[in-house]
């Protein structure tokens, strides 16, 4: 569930992303947030180093976000 279920999230095939075991747990660790584009999902490093690091090169900037790059019918978002 890209929103936990635990939080309210719908079952639904819009709120679902396939994920491999290690990335299920990291999400429910807080260690990565799942971030949906036009139906697409992407990914933000939520960890305390990437957080760390974050912070100290970019303040108030938007979250840095990345994606399965074999998803290649998609193009990358406008913003």
């Amino acid at each position: 569930h890209v929103q936990h279920y635990e939080h309210g999230g719908p079952t639904t095939v819009e709120n679902g992303v396939l994920l491999c075991e290690h990335h299920h747990q990291a999400v429910h660790h807080d260690q990565y947030r799942i971030h949906m584009r036009h139906g697409v999902p992407w990914f933000e490093d939520t960890s305390p180093t990437t957080r760390s690091r974050q912070a100290s090169s970019r303040t108030g900037a938007e979250p840095e976000l990345t994606r399965n790059q074999y998803w290649a019918d998609h193009p990358d978002p406008p913003w």
